[in-house]
């Protein structure tokens, strides 16, 4: 009888394992994530801000701006890029490529804000960037979330 109940608990886990391996929302998942980390990584905005900061004029900082507003625009489309399978993390695939999508516009709205010295400019600017910034990142933690209710590791190998 042990024998018996212990065959049908391995092969229950067999089963629920094999499961969450073709579960759409769980291979999209770990796809997303995967894809997020690497537009993040190309978007490379930490390491522009810095130059940015840095940078001893306005043409100086515009130009690096411009810069930045472009490989945001790349990463944009390499995220928008991945197939997702799920109706659910579609959703949160456009939500972030939409906070890109506002990163970018912003970021070249400061480029021209720094030529035109107009604070109005600037101003509107960064609030561009940080609606951008904020969709990215609440689209993130919505990902995060279903993860966990649907016990898949992100770090999983798509």
């Amino acid at each position: 009888m042990r024998r018996l109940l212990a065959a049908l608990a391995v092969t229950s886990l067999v089963a629920l394992s094999a499961c969450n391996r073709i579960d759409p929302i769980g291979t999209d998942l770990v796809a997303l994530n995967s894809a997020g980390q690497a537009a993040m990584a190309s978007a490379n905005v930490q390491q522009a801000m810095s130059k940015v900061q840095a940078a001893k004029t306005p043409e100086e900082k515009a130009a690096i701006l411009r810069e930045s507003s472009l490989a945001i625009g790349r990463a944009q489309v390499d995220l928008q890029k991945v197939t997702m399978k799920s109706d659910e993390v579609r959703d949160i695939q456009g939500r972030m490529v939409t906070g890109f999508g506002k990163l970018s516009v912003g970021t070249k709205a400061a480029a021209d804000a720094f030529e035109s010295a107009v604070q109005a400019d600037m101003d509107k600017a960064r609030q561009q960037m940080r609606e951008g910034q904020v969709e990215f990142l609440a689209a993130g933690e919505e990902m995060v979330k279903l993860a966990k209710a649907r016990s898949v590791d992100l770090r999983a190998k798509s």
